[in-house]
């Protein structure tokens, strides 16, 4: 699994603690919960998608791929919600 991509969900779930769950009584247990599904989504996607693939370079690089676009991607929406929920 992608390390920037596990980063970016850790981030991804602080600003939905602070911005969506803020005040709430198990805000930091369902980010806690949204964090490990996410990351659970991402390392299914990127076996799914290894499926077929000749060569560990190859492998290798299928995973990569999928780990920057859904860093990229979850950095996006991080980003959405500050800009919409937070006062930055």
């Amino acid at each position: 699994m992608g390390w920037l991509a596990t980063v970016s969900i850790a981030y991804l779930a602080v600003i939905v603690s602070a911005s969506l769950l803020n005040g709430k009584r198990f805000n930091v247990f369902a980010s806690f919960v949204f964090f490990i599904f996410l990351t659970v989504l991402m390392g299914r996607l990127m076996r799914l998608c290894a499926v077929g693939v000749a060569g560990i370079d190859a492998v290798l690089l299928v995973r990569s791929a999928i780990a920057l676009g859904y860093a990229v991607a979850v950095y996006a929406a991080a980003a959405w919600l500050m800009e919409r929920h937070l006062s930055v």
